[in-house]
């Protein structure tokens, strides 16, 4: 009985995935410990697309795993926190894909469905692995 109550406790805690949204110097930081990519998400209170993103995208298992594998998530209000300059938009959400070093990977404009999101960060990763033989090979 114990064994079964400890399974459901785990398995709701699936079902609730939820990212770890941290600063953005404080990312850079651990990207480098970690060898993980910086995503930085640009919103703002009010914006469906940005609910969207949050209440179903990133709600969703599958994303919310592959992220916490390869990405550390920093999240900027655009009406409430101060944005580094390098941060442009034209409206939000808008995501950008940095190296730990803070060197533009890729930009997204706009939300996207949880197929279309996942496989843009697969390509996200491929491009940096791609990226990272380029600069191993002698």
């Amino acid at each position: 009985m114990k064994r079964l109550l400890v399974g459901m406790i785990l398995a709701a805690g699936t079902l609730c995935a939820e990212l770890d949204w941290i600063g953005y110097d404080e990312a850079l930081t651990r990207a480098e410990d970690d060898g993980k990519i910086v995503m930085v998400m640009l919103s703002q209170e009010g914006c469906d697309a940005c609910w969207y993103m949050d209440e179903v995208v990133f709600e969703d298992e599958n994303v919310a795993a592959e992220i916490e594998m390869d990405f550390i998530p920093v999240h900027f209000d655009i009406k409430k926190d101060t944005i580094p300059k390098q941060f442009t938009y034209i409206g939000t959400p808008t995501f950008y894909f940095l190296t730990a070093q803070g060197d533009k990977i890729e930009r997204l404009n706009g939300a996207a469905n949880v197929k279309d999101f996942t496989d843009y960060i697969r390509d996200v990763k491929a491009k940096v692995k791609e990226n990272n033989k380029k600069i191993a090979t002698p």
